[in-house]
């Protein structure tokens, strides 16, 4: 037989046997097949089954927006942080000292550690007039720098630290951070913005004065900068917003 043909056999078995070998590894790991994913049940974390939020630190802790408190999970334990009458929290953002603000059913606050060094609910309202008190229920919490910002069904209410500064009339649900600026449409007049301590609508805004938005995600980078924003809504479909005006998004089909 040709040498050349020999050699071509012997590979061919030996590739044939590291195969075999490798598959009978394989088999024997317990780990094979399964999924990069994690689940953990109400029984596990001991709350709620429904999580309307997440938000994470700069250590890597994970805390999530509940419908009986706030969960705090490090990795390997959890731990509930109960706001009053265990109301069910909408939705938690932290700013970037690391302060956690959530919104709690019709009171909203931040959390901060206590002399065990455990995070406790504090409520806001305390700082806030009266004549603002009787809002509803929170439904959005969002930060920016050291401001955070809560949204009402009819109200923004934004919290410097000190002292609130409150935009009236604006009816929605949610608001939209978008390259360090808040966004929420205001329903029967259109998308608005807030910069410095005024509240305007936006260059062609009034496009969405009676069309429902969903989400606002930044689309498309230039310099560092976003180009554009995709709007989200609830029967008319995707939207761009190029800082100027708003056209429909063509979505495109993939084949796969």
């Amino acid at each position: 037989m040709n040498i050349k043909i020999k050699n071509k056999i012997l590979a061919l078995l030996l590739l044939n046997l590291s195969i075999c070998f490798s598959n009978q590894d394989f088999a024997s790991n317990k780990e094979s097949g399964k999924p990069f994913i994690n689940y953990y049940s109400p029984k596990i974390y001991k709350s709620s089954a429904r999580n309307w939020g997440i938000a994470q630190d700069s250590r890597g802790v994970m805390y999530f927006a509940n419908e009986s408190g706030v969960l705090e999970y490090d990795g390997h334990y959890w731990r509930k942080i109960r706001v009053p009458q265990d109301y069910m929290v909408r939705s938690i953002s932290i700013d970037e000292r690391d302060k956690i603000y959530v919104c709690a059913d019709t009171d909203f606050g931040y959390l901060e550690s206590d002399t065990k060094g455990e995070l406790q609910y504090v409520s806001l309202l305390p700082f806030l007039e009266k004549k603002y008190q009787s809002f509803g229920e929170v439904s959005d919490v969002k930060t920016i720098d050291n401001y955070a910002y809560f949204k009402t069904r009819d109200k923004i209410f934004r919290w410097d630290g000190n002292n609130f500064t409150v935009w009236d009339s604006v009816f929605s649900f949610n608001l939209f951070n978008i390259n360090d600026k808040i966004y929420s449409r205001n329903e029967g007049i259109g998308l608005m913005m807030i910069e410095g301590d005024e509240l305007k609508l936006v260059p062609d805004g009034d496009y969405f004065a009676n069309i429902g938005v969903v989400g606002m995600l930044p689309y498309g980078t230039s310099k560092g900068d976003i180009d554009s924003v995709l709007i989200l809504t609830y029967e008319h479909g995707l939207f761009l917003y190029d800082y100027n005006k708003f056209s429909p998004f063509e979505q495109k089909l993939m084949n796969i």
